[in-house]
């Protein structure tokens, strides 16, 4: 809820401030802004300029080429798992991945996990208990 205490104080000290001189200003600023494309016409002409300036080299010079991303469960008792990727350069990507167990505490929640070009493998030592796992790629230009 707002506090609209003391407001009629700090509406007196505006108005008291607001001098003929900077009333002229105000006045001026309002024949200057009307006086360019009306509001209409801006979001227009806004929108073709980054077409055309902005996206194409944005997207040209950007280091990220791709990114995938997935979860799964490892239920207890299994050790392993391959996760299906898009093709990828693997010696120009990274994975990382966030694994959260309801119980087990840290043992149950350490994984290995190896990138290939077009999978990610994921072990563990400890399969005692089930685990989620987040993972994404990141492959680079």
């Amino acid at each position: 809820m707002w506090n609209l205490a003391g407001l009629g104080a700090q509406v007196k000290t505006l108005l008291d401030r607001l001098t003929s001189t900077r009333a002229g200003y105000l006045d001026r600023l309002d024949a200057t802004v009307s006086s360019r494309a009306s509001a209409s016409d801006w979001p227009a002409s806004l929108a073709s300029q980054i077409d055309t300036n902005l996206d194409a080299p944005i997207s040209a010079i950007s280091p990220v080429k791709s990114v995938q991303r997935g979860t799964f469960t490892m239920g207890s008792g299994t050790g392993s798992r391959t996760q299906n990727i898009s093709t990828i350069a693997s010696s120009k990507a990274l994975v990382f991945h966030t694994v959260k167990s309801s119980s087990g505490g840290i043992n149950s929640m350490s994984l290995m996990v190896r990138l290939y070009s077009t999978n990610i493998t994921f072990q563990r030592d400890n399969s005692n208990y089930s685990v989620d796992v987040a993972w994404q790629v990141i492959e680079f230009n």
